[in-house]
């Protein structure tokens, strides 16, 4: 069978489901990993044990009557070369290395590699199996971030009574039960917020405190809602709102939806 290409087999696949290794001696391995390294054991038997790294499985295996007494890990040999975990937080590289030299394992201390310019921490366990911990994107974690400081900015702007702070894309659309024609006839454009909604809001905002509550992402991650607490000076009262920003991909609100209860809490 010829395989051109852009053609093959094509497998569905989420990804690596575990990983299984070979050790000349179980029990030191298990120190290492389990007691050292900390990772959580997942299962143990007479001769294995598997370890959680993140969300893949490891598996250790102990020698088998094929295993050469005298046997080492070679990464030159066919086979295994190393093994990396992924890491989004680049302090917790530092971290690591600090607490490997502290627990008394060898490792390379933080480096960047030349080909793909991310940086990563090398060390090897007993039987000389190279691991690294390796810089990692991670896309769902920006991008909750990137909807995090959009709303983020927004409350803060809106403390400071500061109508040019709010990332606001040009077309943004406000849906609001306080703008004229309510809820149910939108506002659209950013000037257009800020003369007909934003103009008259600042001076009834005065004396207000909006204190944030939590952040909830929907599915795809396109929009995220606010809850928090609106306590008004005058009638000595606290709100509950609910404010649902739509992001683009630049950080912009492109849709706002302002909800709250009347009833006071």
């Amino acid at each position: 069978m010829t395989v051109t290409s852009g053609q093959g087999i094509k497998m569905k696949t989420t990804g690596v489901h575990h990983v299984s290794l070979r050790s000349t001696d179980l029990a030191r391995s298990k120190v290492f990993y389990i007691e050292r390294l900390g990772f959580p054991l997942l299962l143990e038997i007479e001769e294995l044990f598997l370890f959680l790294a993140g969300g893949t499985a490891i598996g250790v295996r102990g020698p088998s009557p094929n295993t050469p007494p005298d046997d080492a890990f070679d990464p030159f040999r066919v086979g295994l070369d190393h093994v990396a975990l992924g890491c989004t937080d680049p302090l917790e590289l530092h971290r690591v290395a600090a607490a490997l030299t502290q627990a008394g394992v060898e490792h390379t201390g933080v480096k960047t590699d030349a080909l793909l310019h991310k940086d990563y921490l090398a060390f090897k366990d007993p039987d000389g199996i190279k691991w690294e911990l390796y810089s990692a994107d991670d896309p769902e974690g920006s991008r909750r971030a990137t909807l995090r400081a959009a709303t983020d900015a927004y409350f803060a702007a809106l403390a400071r009574r500061d109508f040019d702070a709010i990332p606001y894309a040009d077309n943004v659309v406000l849906r609001a039960p306080v703008v004229p024609g309510g809820g149910a006839n939108p506002l659209s454009g950013r000037e257009t917020l800020r003369t007909v909604w934003w103009q008259p809001l600042v001076p009834a905002l005065d004396g207000v405190t909006v204190n944030v509550i939590d952040y909830y992402v929907n599915a795809d991650a396109t929009a995220v809602c606010v809850t928090a607490e609106v306590i008004l000076p005058v009638a000595k009262a606290t709100l509950r709102v609910a404010d649902r920003f739509t992001v683009d991909a630049d950080g912009r609100i492109t849709e706002q939806e302002n909800h709250f209860d009347p009833r006071a809490v």
